[in-house]
């Protein structure tokens, strides 16, 4: 799960820290991750901010937006969404439920998405502990329902990689249906994980 924000005041601000505490907790589903964050970055939302979310970091991103206050989300000048589609009823209808999958078919199923060093499927106590970090994302995942709120103003920057087979164009293109204004949709060199390579560019 990527995710951080930058307050636009010429420095960074990143809580990737934040995020990995609330992961090593335990969760029933993606409500109560958000529940359980948002007043921790409606805290820390002080300056004029901009969010970006990478794959699932991205939908939390979109979420925890939605769900601040109005008055802190003035302080929003906008929102990344990286390798994400719109969380559409038509979307959510057509996931697969893969968490509860037997070891080989889970790896096959998140291929596309998790490219994991050799290293860590090489040493089974790594492997398992890795793998059972990836099935507790992928669970809140699962668990997500959209609950339509009033659509806001804060505009929304579409990204996704030029050789992503499951996130094409066309797919990030859906955006502009969803209501929300789209500023820009910018595609860049690479596959699901092109942030990785293209870091600098975003």
């Amino acid at each position: 799960m990527e995710y951080f924000w930058r307050p636009l005041a010429g420095f960074k601000k990143n809580i990737g820290r934040l995020i990995f505490e609330f992961e090593t907790l335990e969760f029933e589903n993606f409500d109560k991750l958000l529940e359980a964050l948002v007043p921790e970055i409606e805290r820390q939302l002080l300056l004029p901010s901009i969010f970006l979310g990478h794959s699932m970091g991205a939908l939390l991103a979109f979420e925890v937006m939605r769900a601040l206050p109005m008055e802190h989300q003035k302080n929003i000048r906008g929102v990344a969404l990286s390798s994400f589609i719109p969380p559409t009823l038509e979307n959510l209808n057509a996931r697969q439920k893969i968490t509860n999958l037997p070891e080989e078919q889970f790896l096959s199923a998140i291929a596309h998405y998790a490219e994991i060093p050799q290293q860590i499927l090489a040493d089974p106590d790594a492997k398992s502990f890795f793998l059972s970090l990836l099935r507790k994302d992928i669970l809140l995942l699962e668990s997500y329902q959209f609950h339509p709120t009033p659509v806001g103003n804060t505009p929304l920057l579409i990204l996704g990689g030029k050789q992503d087979r499951k996130i094409p164009i066309e797919a990030l293109e859906k955006w502009l249906d969803f209501g929300y204004p789209v500023k820009k949709i910018l595609t860049l060199p690479g596959s699901h994980f092109y942030i990785l390579t293209e870091h600098t560019s975003v």
